[in-house]
């Protein structure tokens, strides 16, 4: 608990010293120009329940043009080089643009994300059984602390067209994206099971051993992705948004030996407030089907997403307390549900401030679920690691934080409990961002 504490109170100094910015936004009330360009460098010192310590910086720069749709922007570039104690890097770089084209909304991303340790649970959830004192060293059962993770390397291009049909609400998405995996066993030592050589490695290699994973696909491959699909967007805001929904429903299909399936996504988030916009009620729910095919495993622990995709649905961006990558399957539905209200409201160097505290819910149904072969596991592992049961949903919930400078600089502190200890033990999560 003290060092939840210390990493709290270390990320608020660092944002608040953050929030200190010369050319923000509200400037310009006393009748001096207002520039169209805002920024903000953002040292980033943050924690992860799933990635530990996170460190490095965030950079975002706004374009308001002549601030006709303020807080909205016209233009907005996103730059995060961050690394974690946890073994993660992430370079990423996102833009939007409603400039580049007129009437089109463009996004565009190029990321690379290295995960020494990428937890691997194996697949369906409440199929696949954790035991956790295999990667706990005071525990006699001890294997590895790293027995439930591989190395992973992503390198990610992306590029969305969302042509305007009416107006900036509706919107025609067609997309690409180019995704390159390339995937490893983690390092360290393994200490097998007394007198039971069966469990000598990492569950990701004991799952290329039984067949479980297809030794063609286990080492990474290239996937292509095209979308589309339909958006539908009235948020008042784009990152603290207090009022409006934001719907889209699409469609990915890769074709190719890596993986050839087609997807369907359609998600739904709607922001309800109060007439001061004390209080907001959100709610995000979210179904990702696959519709034909074979997905290759290491396409399954995603939230695909029009803006971002993230790890998911455990985890940061989708079941807050759960261990990130817990639950898989070829099909989910996600809702999360959150209050918010503001308890602090000022201007610091003529920089608007507030903060909000928050409560939330979390849930996620394995609606399909991911087929292997168990022709070739042994007896004792089948019983070991794998249970013949329904899905059922998994929830988490708990308390957050926020605070947000000029409108579109943010910080969210969440902690998630998980009742469901095979999903996970509960965990801090310190971002940059809202979960939606």
């Amino acid at each position: 608990m003290q060092r939840i504490c210390l990493h709290v109170l270390l990320n608020l100094c660092v944002w608040v010293l953050a929030g200190i910015n010369p050319t923000s936004a509200t400037a310009g009330n006393d009748n001096t120009p207002r520039s169209p360009i805002s920024w903000g460098i953002i040292p980033a010192l943050a924690f992860d329940a799933d990635l530990g310590l996170k460190y490095g910086g965030v950079i975002n720069i706004f374009d308001y043009g002549n601030y006709d749709i303020f807080p909205k922007y016209h233009q907005h570039l996103f730059i995060r080089l961050i690394n974690t104690t946890g073994g993660t890097l992430q370079a990423q770089a996102l833009l939007e643009s409603d400039k580049i084209i007129p009437g089109v909304k463009i996004i565009a991303e190029a990321s690379h994300i290295k995960d020494t340790r990428f937890e691997f649970f194996g697949f369906n959830a409440a199929n696949a059984v954790f035991e956790a004192p295999f990667r706990d060293a005071t525990h006699a059962a001890f294997i590895s602390e790293h027995f439930y993770s591989l190395s992973r390397s992503l390198t990610r291009l992306r590029i969305d067209l969302q042509t305007h049909i009416t107006g900036t609400s509706q919107r025609l998405l067609t997309g690409y994206t180019f995704q390159k995996f390339s995937l490893h066993p983690g390092t360290g030592d393994f200490n097998p099971l007394p007198d039971n050589q069966l469990f000598n490695g990492s569950l990701f290699e004991l799952y290329q051993q039984w067949g479980v994973i297809d030794r063609q696909e286990a080492g990474g491959g290239n996937i292509h992705l095209f979308s589309l699909g339909w958006v539908f967007d009235t948020r008042n805001e784009y990152c603290y948004c207090t009022d409006g929904i934001w719907a889209e429903t699409f469609f990915l299909y890769s074709p190719g030996a890596a993986g050839s399936f087609l997807n369907h996504v359609a998600t739904l988030r709607h922001h309800m407030s109060t007439s001061d916009d004390r209080f907001t009620f959100s709610y995000r729910l979210s179904s990702q089907q696959k519709l034909s095919g074979h997905k290759p495993f290491y396409m399954l622990p995603w939230i695909f997403d029009t803006s971002l995709t993230q790890d998911g649905p455990s985890g940061a961006f989708g079941l807050r307390g759960a261990y990130r990558n817990r639950i898989t399957g070829d099909g989910f539905l996600l809702s999360n549900i959150e209050a918010k209200m503001k308890v602090l409201q000022t201007n610091i160097l003529k920089n608007d401030m507030y903060a909000s505290v928050a409560g939330f819910f979390d849930l996620v149904y394995i609606t399909q679920n991911y087929p292997f072969s168990t022709r070739d596991i042994p007896e004792t592992a089948r019983l070991q690691f794998f249970k013949e049961q329904s899905q059922k949903p998994h929830y988490t919930f708990g308390p957050g934080l926020y605070l947000v400078f000029n409108k579109n600089n943010i910080i969210t502190i969440n902690y998630g409990f998980s009742p469901q200890q095979q999903m996970g033990s509960g965990g801090l999560y310190i971002g940059s961002s809202l979960l939606f």
